[in-house]
Parts: C-alpha cells; structure tokens; sequence
C-alpha cells in the first residue's frame, strides 16, 4: 500500500514538474524569439521561469531520491569493510532524513508566510502560495520515502554481511 501511495503521489508531482519544464521552455524560446526577430521580448519571461523552476527543483530532489539516483562515488566505499559500509550508510540516510525534516518544517513556516502576506510576483502579480506548497509537499513525501531508505540501510548493509562472510569462508 505504501508503495502504490507513493507511486501515485510522485506521478502527480512529476506531472506537474514536466508541465512546469515545458512551460518554462516556452517561456524562453518565446522571450528569446521575440527579443532576436521582434525586438520585443516577453513581459515577464523571468518571473515566469522563476516561478516554474521553484516548481520543478524540490520535486526534481523528491523524485531523485524516491529513485533511488542520487549521485554515490563507490570507488572508496567498497574498499571498506562491511562494518564501516553500514555506518556509512546509516550516516548518510540518517543526515538526509534529518535535513529532510528541516526543510520539511522550514517550507512548512514558508507556505504560512506567504499565505498570510499574499506574495506574488511584482511584474505579473502571480500568487506566490503554489510554489511554497508544492516545496512543501514534495518535502512531505520525501520524509517517508528517505525513512524507508533508513530502515532498509540495516538490512542491505546486513545482506552483504552474510555475503562477505560466505566468501570469507570459501
């Protein structure tokens, strides 16, 4: 159930971060048409991307971790002993969890702020209230999935315990 939830839950994100990728792309092949051939680029090309790009980088961070993609270098890791791999390990869930929590409550007090003052944009007026919600919510759903992350760092760490262990005693 919990896997289907969050299929479902970073389908729609990542809808709405590919929505806000093409729109942003249009955004600057049109200001950039119209400054080159027109001499008259779009009135706010800039906060327009801006504001699509406030869309597509805390899904983008979602997305990569629910992947599973983030960027590892194996090279030493490795080399170290199993026991030291699972430290390692739980370190690094561990710290991307807690700093998930902090940007979580962080974007939490950003949604209230906006929301209370009524922030757009100052050329376009456009609500700043989508963009604080949608980093919210993506950070929301990063929790669990960086969580399960956690728990199973035990456990692959401890798989290759019991490989390691085997080919030790071949």
């Amino acid at each position: 159930m919990f896997d289907k939830l969050m299929t479902r839950a970073m389908t729609a994100l990542v809808f709405l971060a590919s929505a806000a990728m093409t729109i942003m792309i249009l955004i600057i092949v049109i200001d950039v048409a119209g400054r080159e051939f027109f001499n008259s680029p779009l009135t706010g090309a800039y906060e327009l991307v801006e504001f699509c790009m406030g869309l597509l980088c805390p899904v983008s961070v979602t997305y990569c971790i629910y992947k599973d993609q983030d960027i590892c270098v194996d090279l030493l890791y490795q080399r170290f002993p199993v026991a030291i791999r699972k430290g390692i390990m739980v370190f690094a869930n561990l710290f991307v969890l807690l700093v998930g929590a902090a940007l979580l409550w962080q974007s939490w007090y950003l949604v209230r702020d906006i929301l209370d003052m009524g922030a757009s944009t100052a050329l376009l007026s456009i609500a700043m209230w989508p963009v604080a919600v949608c980093v919210f919510l993506s950070f929301l759903i990063m929790i669990p999935i960086q969580l399960r992350f956690l728990l199973r760092s035990f456990k692959t760490v401890d798989e290759e315990l019991g490989a390691g262990e085997e080919e030790n005693a071949k």
